[in-house]
Formats: structure tokens, C-alpha cells, sequence
């Protein structure tokens, strides 16, 4: 009887021991995974200034890169971000982008001769996978507008007011 006990006793840690194994690695690798998703996309754009639909503008916007979504940690998009109207998004390389609840920074930077130049152009909030997407442009870009006024992106939109709907992504 004794015998047999022990070997239960045994078998019960054995299957106690192969299940930690199992749960600890399984929650390793949900803990440490990217989920990686390719983005391949490119929208229609208006920029335009707020409270103003004399100023819309269209645009396009291409995003292609590879988006991040780690369990328990904030998403980050590594790629390229070129807007048509702004030349040097189509030249220098996007830095890494984390999105903190769906809002991150748009930076670049470029490298000559050893001399490295940033380039913020704004703040992005995104739903989704990139599916909308605002950004608030930082001052002066490239010096067209003389009004003092927010400067805004919309994507996917084809006129004022589907931009200005799309405004309303995480509204500050």
C-alpha cells in the first residue's frame, strides 16, 4: 500500500510539475510576444485647419511598415509614414512610433555627412490597425498657413467633413 502510494504521490508531482512548465511558458511567451501585423495601406487625406472648410486640402497617405501589439504593453509601428504634401517623409526615416492608448509622435530623421536632423511632424491618434487616423500637425511644417490655427490630417477622408468626423479619434 505504501508503495503504491508514493508512486501516486510521484505521479501527482510529475503532472503538478509538466503543467507549471507548460503555464509558465505559455505565459512567457504571451507576455514577451509582439503580435506583429504587416500594414500595407494608403488612404485618401484632407488636411485642413480647424473650423475652416476653405482650407481643406486633399492628400494622400502611405503607411507601410509592421505594427506591434504586445499583451499588457503599449503598440509600436515601425516603418514608413509618407504624406504626399510633405517631401521630407518620403526621405528621411520614420523613428519608431508607440502608441500609448492609440496616440503617438510622428518623428523623423535623417542623416548627412555624420550630422543627424530630426523632424517632428505631429502627434497621431489611430483606431484600430491604422483603419482612421489623425494628426496634428506641428508648426511651422512648411510655412503655407499664416493663420494661427491647429493644423489637422484625417485619413481615411475625401472632403471636409469626412475628416472633420474622423477628428473626433481619441478628441483631446
Amino acid at each position: 500500500m505504501e508503495g503504491s502510494l508514493l508512486t501516486l504521490q510521484k505521479k501527482l508531482l510529475l503532472t503538478l510539475s509538466t503543467i507549471s512548465i507548460i503555464l509558465i511558458a505559455a505565459g512567457a511567451f504571451v507576455l514577451l510576444y509582439n503580435f506583429p501585423k504587416t500594414i500595407d495601406i494608403e488612404y485618401p487625406a484632407i488636411e485642413y485647419l480647424e473650423d475652416d472648410p476653405l482650407t481643406a486640402q486633399a492628400t494622400t497617405i502611405r503607411i507601410q511598415g509592421t505594427l506591434s501589439r504586445p499583451l499588457f504593453r503599449n503598440a509600436t509601428f515601425h516603418g514608413k509614414f509618407i504624406i504626399d504634401k510633405y517631401d521630407f517623409t518620403k526621405t528621411y526615416w520614420l523613428m519608431d512610433v508607440v502608441m500609448r492608448n492609440g496616440w503617438g509622435w510622428l518623428t523623423y530623421a535623417n542623416t548627412t555627412n555624420g550630422d543627424t536632423t530630426l523632424q517632428s511632424l505631429g502627434s497621431i491618434w489611430m483606431s484600430g490597425d491604422f483603419d482612421k487616423l489623425k494628426i496634428v500637425v506641428h508648426e511651422p511644417v512648411s510655412g503655407e498657413y499664416t493663420k494661427p490655427s491647429v493644423i489637422r490630417i484625417s485619413a481615411p477622408a475625401k472632403n471636409y467633413y469626412e475628416a472633420l468626423s474622423i477628428d473626433q479619434i481619441n478628441k483631446e
